[in-house]
């Protein structure tokens, strides 16, 4: 690791608990103290889906002459990609089997919507760009 200022630290984290999410109760979290470039870069990717359909000139020239563009652009706004990106362990275990519930962005969609908005929060807090 480069021990710089201008460098985000890979192993820096933060372990929240009910003191600044209440909804955790005896649970806990661990999120990256602070998002990398490459995080931000992974975010951004995440969040915006394009479908080319045209792949010559001539293709595109006939799209936007019916009024269509070459390049569809979708922007998926995403808490649980975020999350996905930002937590790096937790204490949340199966009541079945007893295991540790792994970090998966599946699993974290079926986070409860309220606890997911605190952590997006925290995160943001900590990464004000």
């Amino acid at each position: 690791m480069i021990n710089n200022a201008f460098f985000t630290d890979p192993n820096s984290r933060d372990r929240l608990t009910r003191e600044e999410i209440p909804e955790l109760g005896d649970q806990w979290i661990e999120i990256k103290s602070v998002l990398s470039l490459a995080d931000h870069d992974r975010l951004k990717a995440s969040l915006v889906q394009m479908e080319i359909k045209a792949t010559t000139r001539a293709e595109s020239r006939r799209l936007r002459a019916a009024g269509e563009s070459p390049v569809d652009t979708t922007y998926n706004p995403s808490t649980a990609a975020l999350l996905h990106l930002a937590i790096v362990d937790w204490s949340f275990v199966d009541n079945n089997t007893g295991e540790k519930v792994a970090i998966t962005l599946d699993i974290i969609g079926q986070m409860a919507p309220s606890l997911a908005l605190e952590l997006e929060a925290e995160i943001d807090k900590r990464n004000p760009m």
